[in-house]
């Protein structure tokens, strides 16, 4: 049995933000009659995952969300999910805040901005997933059970400034992903989407020797660095390609059937 992890921007998803027909039916068979474990790796939330992809393709997947802090079942139990702790926010929040920045936070469910004042790059970013950014008081934090993620939001230059002045004990407290050039997001400590692949891998009882990889980005690196088979598109960031095993086509030439097929799948 084969464990198929799938990035979904750049990957998966054509750059119009649907997944073509002839790609659904070639995972569906994968799944029916070569029972193939698929699941889609990616950093965003449940909510984003399921209104993108076509229902039925959703329903049979299994989904490795939020950059690794959630994976569920295509049953949609939930198998893993991590948090943030209250205080870790608030530090984060105040670093942010002295630069001026904005910030959201996730939960298992739905997007809230930290201000009120709720800016059109947070809601550009919050529609991509076909979803509205909530404001949240910060001063009722602990009523939040899970925060799986938080995001730095502020255009590119100030992003790319802030790159250099995290702080080095943020590197040791959080997993940080530079997965936009106007956000930085920040997870539990160990948690992306490698991790919980194997994680993923570990629970089904398939070895890691089944794995195969497709992604795009620098956030898959961890994924494609645990598989047996690392596939790269050809879109993809040229360090993701150095690592790779096979380079397939684009994401807009249904570059994931193309690699699939190159392997025998």
């Amino acid at each position: 049995m084969k464990l198929l992890a799938i990035d979904m921007d750049g990957t998966l998803l054509h750059d119009r933000n649907y997944v073509t027909q002839k790609q659904i039916d070639y995972l569906l068979n994968l799944i029916y009659r070569k029972k193939a474990k698929i699941v889609i790796t990616t950093g965003r939330p449940l909510a984003g995952i399921k209104n993108l992809l076509p229902k039925e393709l959703y329903e049979n997947v299994f989904r490795i969300a939020l950059n690794g802090s959630l994976i569920q079942t295509p049953e949609d139990e939930i198998l893993q999910i991590s948090s943030l702790e209250h205080d870790e926010v608030l530090e984060i929040l105040e670093y942010a805040d002295a630069y001026e920045t904005d910030v959201s936070i996730l939960d298992e469910h739905k997007f809230y901005s930290l201000s009120k004042n709720i800016t059109d790059l947070m809601s550009y970013d919050a529609s991509l997933n076909k979803m509205i950014m909530e404001y949240y008081d910060i001063t009722h934090i602990n009523h939040l059970e899970y925060i799986t993620k938080l995001l730095i939001f502020s255009e590119p230059d100030k992003i790319s400034c802030l790159r250099s002045k995290l702080p080095e004990k943020f590197y040791k407290q959080f997993s940080i992903i530079f997965s936009q050039d106007y956000l930085i997001e920040f997870l539990p400590k160990e948690i992306d989407k490698g991790s919980s692949l194997l994680k993923l891998a570990n629970e089904l009882e398939i070895p890691h020797r089944s794995i195969i990889s497709i992604g795009d980005g620098l956030n898959d690196r961890t994924m494609l660095k645990v598989a047996n088979v690392a596939i790269a598109m050809d879109n993809a960031h040229p360090d993701i390609k150095e690592m790779a095993d096979i380079i397939s086509l684009t994401n807009n030439d249904d570059g994931v059937i193309h690699a699939l097929k190159r392997i025998g799948l």
